[in-house]
């Protein structure tokens, strides 16, 4: 199902009954956010395809039927988003993430859906690290949040690289720009006063 990105974060009280029924009903098997822009010229909003089943077995009494989902961003699908030309967008062929999203939704099958490839919602990745195309989180995660299942709400963050700078050199430097506007400016100042 294709979903507006609103509906998978609203905080209505129909918004979180919506994604806590279908989490608790049905087994989402993974969300798949699409860049905005992937529609036109028909529409510019974002979307999300969910992927869901009815559940294979019974959920155990007060157990959602989702045990966690599996989170991939496209963003871009071969074609470029911020072009429109006679009615269509111009392909961007090197720059398309849907074989990337078959290749791991193919991994994700081989394990029966059980073992999501990525790394789980939230993680903090080493500084330099590339920035993950898919993650995964678990209901509880999903349920501390109100239900969301925006994937950027769970997306892994990479550090920051972590200055090697001596931090006193670094104020030093700050001072002496600093001591450089103002003596600027005071010329400024003599200058207008002299008109």
């Amino acid at each position: 199902m294709i979903a507006p990105e609103g509906a998978l974060f609203g905080s209505t009280k129909a918004h979180v009954e919506l994604r806590r029924k279908l989490l608790a009903e049905f087994d989402l098997q993974a969300v798949v956010s699409l860049a905005a822009g992937l529609f036109k010229p028909y529409t510019g909003v974002k979307t999300s395809v969910l992927v869901f089943r009815k559940p294979t077995a019974k959920p155990k009494k007060g157990k959602a039927a989702t045990e966690r989902v599996w989170f991939y961003e496209i963003g871009n699908d071969g074609y470029d988003a911020d072009k429109v030309q006679a009615g269509g967008r111009p392909e961007t062929p090197e720059r398309n993430d849907i074989p990337g999203l078959l290749k791991a939704w193919d991994e994700y099958k081989t394990t029966g859906l059980e073992d999501p490839p990525g790394v789980e919602a939230n993680t903090l990745l080493d500084a330099g690290s590339e920035e993950p195309k898919c993650w995964w989180a678990d209901i509880e995660t999903i349920e501390a949040s109100d239900f969301n299942l925006s994937a950027s709400r769970y997306k892994p963050r990479v550090a920051a690289e972590v200055s090697d700078e001596d931090p006193a050199e670094l104020i030093r430097d700050v001072l002496k720009m600093e001591q450089q506007i103002t003596d600027g400016l005071q010329k400024l100042l003599a200058d207008v006063e002299k008109m």
